[in-house]
């Protein structure tokens, strides 16, 4: 029996750490051991997780977090034993090979690189830092796991990552819980409605969105409904006003389901300027709602098979996202069409596939 010890930031509610809980739903029982470390506090989805999997909280965050989480990690790698390490994000991937390096552990670590660490995506202040870490430390890990081969190719060109120490192992999703939730009773606000789904961040680019949707109204009366909460709500609001779309613009925040709100919809939209995969178009896909993407870097020009599976269009281009959005509204064929293609290709992706290859990455090291 293994013993591993995964590591994320928190249980709040995001996507590494719904496909966390789901490799621990899914983990060989009988050849690994798992201990859940949480950094932060937030615990929102524990109750996701199998009864039998522990958990250690830290509760550690806010101002030099960094510098205070590396004493009592290296306790809880002393005290525990893993054989392997497996973290999600760069941040914390630095700190678990960091406090490697003081406690000179033997260890086997495995990180999950989940988005692009160039200069520019995403703009972070400290990111001569972050180069400088991420250099010295990452070939230090046994196995480096990127979620797309834009990650890879990041990894390997901007960071001189040796090519065989990653893997690249695609975001999974539940398929037969969301065949399910997609299923439930569901009273729409708006009869008909084009959807995206996602955090409210500059990083999504959801003021692209309302100003080609505001084109898009006038020739379909159409609503549109935004999932996702963030730091741009406000400045959101501010331009739905000054796009004259008050009512026709629906925000609800982050919904218990928001399968069934995709199951509902006529056309989802993915607009974001940079994205780690994706995994919100996969989820779309299996809701059987056709699926439209800028061809940003990286992860939806991997999903889609553009025109078969869904259409891709330019990196924050207002009149080529206006016209894929048109051409799923003015043509039912089509949407059937792709929308059953783009369901046929979705069980590749099904967790319990991944956490297989999750397994086979871990007994390799």
């Amino acid at each position: 029996m293994q013993k591993i010890m995964f590591i994320i930031s928190s249980l709040g509610i995001g996507g590494v750490e719904k496909i966390v809980i789901n490799i621990l739903k899914n983990l060989d029982e009988n050849k690994f051991s798992p201990t859940l470390v949480l950094l932060a506090s937030d615990t929102t989805l524990q109750g996701e997780l199998p009864d039998n999997i522990s958990i250690i909280k830290l509760g550690i965050e806010g101002h030099f977090a960094t510098l205070r989480l590396i004493l009592p990690l290296a306790r809880i790698i002393q005290r525990e034993k893993p054989q392997t390490i497996v973290s999600f994000m760069w941040g914390i991937n630095l700190i678990v090979l960091l406090t490697k390096f003081f406690i000179c552990s033997s260890v086997k670590i495995i990180l999950s690189e989940r988005i692009h660490l160039g200069k520019d995506i995403p703009n972070y202040k400290f990111s001569f830092l972050r180069r400088f870490l991420v250099k010295k430390f990452y070939p230090q890990s046994g196995a480096i796991i990127a979620i797309s081969s834009g990650i890879k190719q990041n990894l390997i060109d901007e960071f001189g990552i040796p090519e065989e120490k990653i893997r690249v192992i695609h975001n999974g999703i539940d398929l037969g819980n969301i065949e399910t939730l997609a299923k439930a009773l569901f009273q729409p606000t708006f009869k008909e409605y084009i959807i995206a789904v996602g955090r409210l961040e500059k990083q999504k680019n959801y003021s692209l969105l309302l100003k080609v949707f505001a084109k898009v109204n006038k020739k379909h009366d159409i609503g549109l409904v935004i999932l996702g909460e963030g730091k741009e709500r406000k400045n959101l609001k501010i331009l739905i006003r000054e796009l004259g779309l008050d009512g026709k613009v629906l925000m609800p925040g982050v919904v218990d389901n928001p399968y069934s709100w995709l199951a509902h919809g006529k056309v989802f939209v993915l607009c974001s300027k940079y994205e780690g995969f994706g995994n919100v178009i996969i989820e779309a896909m299996a809701c059987k709602i056709p699926v439209v993407a800028t061809n940003c870097p990286s992860g939806p020009g991997e999903i889609i098979n553009d025109g078969v599976t869904g259409l891709l269009v330019e990196n924050n281009n207002v009149e080529k996202l206006e016209v894929a959005i048109l051409k799923f509204l003015n043509n039912p064929s089509l949407v059937k069409e792709i929308s059953e293609k783009a369901f046929a290709e979705v069980k590749q992706w099904d967790i319990k596939q991944v956490t297989k290859d999750y397994e086979t990455v871990i007994q390799s090291i």
